[in-house]
């Protein structure tokens, strides 16, 4: 897991505070997660690990997936669809997400405004934010042709 050091250190020191180890398998699940160049979800990736080892089991793969979220390397996230998909967290610059409630596609934003202006509202009520997420569901450019929707004018 050459590209992978600082991930494995922190999961390893996050395991050893636990009582836990890093066993083959877990570092089996940290490495193809942190692989996924996008959005996945467990089964996706008790798939592709399965593809490699048989023997891989659901149980570990969804511990392991627990695990790497409370450790802050993957964050779980809900977009509707009645299971979680996962994403890197550690190092991966903050962001939101659009998403196409028509072929579900998933588009990260970032955007600075919108940062500035949720601070902004957390000051006016003396609000301290520990962390978000922001997400907005509608159709993208695609669907729209395919359906014959105009996006609304503003």
């Amino acid at each position: 897991m050459p590209d992978h050091e600082p991930e494995l250190s922190v999961f390893t020191a996050f395991l050893r505070k636990k009582g836990l180890k890093l066993t083959n398998q877990r570092r089996a699940v940290l490495a193809r997660a942190l692989a996924v160049p996008k959005h996945f979800s467990a089964e996706e990736l008790l798939d592709d690990l399965k593809r490699e080892d048989s023997s891989t089991s659901k149980a570990t793969v969804y511990r392991t997936l627990a695990l790497l979220v409370e450790s802050h390397l993957l964050e779980a996230v809900d977009f509707e669809r009645g299971y979680k998909l996962y994403e890197r967290s550690l190092g991966h610059m903050h962001h939101d997400h659009l998403i196409c409630t028509g072929c579900g596609r998933i588009i990260e934003f970032h955007d600075e405004e919108i940062e500035k202006a949720q601070q902004a509202v957390a000051e006016l009520h003396d609000f301290v934010v520990s962390w978000h997420t922001h997400k907005l569901y509608g159709l993208c450019g695609q669907c729209r042709k395919k359906d014959g929707r105009r996006p609304r004018a503003k």
